[in-house]
């Protein structure tokens, strides 16, 4: 065959084909059957799902997608608290929680969206309504977990938003909100919602708590039954070894007693020698202080407050070191062993190896003995 032979074949086959349209019907036919298909296809554009259909596709959540989108700039404004994860998980927490699943459906090529989402869905009172009664969850309609529930729920308008509660273990659509919404009409709607359905929600937590707490009393008695058992397993025990044991607590009791006699001997002996040390080294400490003085510009007057806090008062030289204040403290039957520092007040801790004239304390001062513990 040559190739003009190909280019006269090819020719022919050609005008055949262009002559089948002109048959009678044969273009009717072909636009009945393409009608749908076209349909569709203006239905998916115009609801921003023409991504199923291959033109477009956006990857990233929808809370993710939401926020950078439409949440204001400014870091005080709270956002919306959308669920992070599919519907599935967010529905179990709504029932978990006893709450409503607020499912907003998002079709960006509707006209409506971008207010909506900006001066609508975000207003202070709107937030307040959701965190006390909502499970916020959405999906772009032009993903396929968003384009499957606008079927499900049977989404014709957009913006939409649909309430669903868990009534009887059953998800139920218990209330749906299509087109534009003003945010006076929302609120109104999500609070009838609250005011209609709520109880339905609280009888329901109220009968699982009930059921949680009859669940726990069952098994705290269970519990408490087995102690009761095991209690009685052990009565037996010490009955058997009963006889034992209070031989031996006798034996144990005479031994502490003997014991004990004979730690309070030697405490006792410990207190009558440790009370002669301090009266020794009281009487050793008043022969070290020097006489009282007379009253003059050479002679300070100190009250001193004692461990007891009795007081004592008395005059001494400017030149008495605070060692000999010490001493005289010592010297004092206040004085029962204690160790002890010198300070004034304001609280300041005295040098025992300066003088009363070093430390400022004249004509008339306060020192306070106060106890170290060791």
């Amino acid at each position: 065959v040559s190739p003009i032979g190909m280019s006269s074949s090819s020719s022919s086959s050609s005008n055949a084909l262009h002559g089948i349209w002109r048959l009678p019907g044969v273009m009717a036919a072909w636009r009945f059957m393409a009608w749908p298909i076209m349909r569709m296809s203006k239905v998916a554009k115009y609801l921003g799902i023409d991504s199923i259909f291959g033109t477009r596709r956006i990857t990233r959540p929808f809370w993710e997608y939401f926020r950078d989108k439409y949440l204001p700039r400014d870091e005080s404004v709270p956002g919306l608290p959308w669920f992070e994860g599919p519907f599935v998980d967010a529905a179990a927490e709504a029932k978990r929680q006893f709450r409503f699943l607020l499912v907003y459906l998002h079709s960006e090529k509707h006209h409506n969206t971008p207010r909506f989402c900006k001066e609508t869905l975000q207003r202070p009172a709107i937030l307040h309504v959701l965190l006390d009664n909502f499970v916020l969850w959405g999906a772009n309609v032009c993903e396929a977990e968003g384009y499957h529930y606008s079927h499900s729920l049977q989404a014709c308008g957009f913006p939409f938003l649909g309430v669903i509660a868990c009534i009887d273990g059953q998800k139920q659509l218990v209330m749906r909100l299509e087109g534009d919404l003003t945010e006076e009409v929302l609120i109104s709607k999500l609070q009838d919602c609250v005011e209609n359905v709520g109880p339905t929600l609280i009888a329901a937590r109220a009968e699982v708590e009930a059921r949680d707490t009859n669940e726990r009393l069952r098994q705290q008695q269970e519990r408490e039954y087995e102690e009761a058992q095991e209690r009685d397993r052990q009565r037996m025990l010490q009955r058997q070894q009963q006889a034992e044991e209070e031989r031996l607590a006798r034996e144990r009791s005479e031994a502490e007693a003997r014991a004990e006699e004979e730690r309070l001997q030697r405490e006792e002996q410990l207190r009558q020698e440790r009370e002669m040390q301090i009266e020794e080294e009281r009487a050793v400490k008043l022969s070290m202080v020097a006489e009282e003085p007379a009253a003059g510009p050479n002679a300070t007057t100190l009250r001193i407050t004692l461990f007891d806090g009795s007081n004592i008062q008395r005059r001494f030289d400017l030149d008495t070191k605070m060692q000999e204040v010490h001493d005289f403290i010592k010297a004092q039957v206040n004085w029962t062993g204690q160790t002890f520092e010198l300070t004034t007040n304001p609280v300041r801790l005295l040098d025992l190896d300066k003088t009363v004239r070093d430390e400022g304390l004249y004509p008339r001062a306060v020192v306070i003995a106060k106890e170290v513990e060791e």
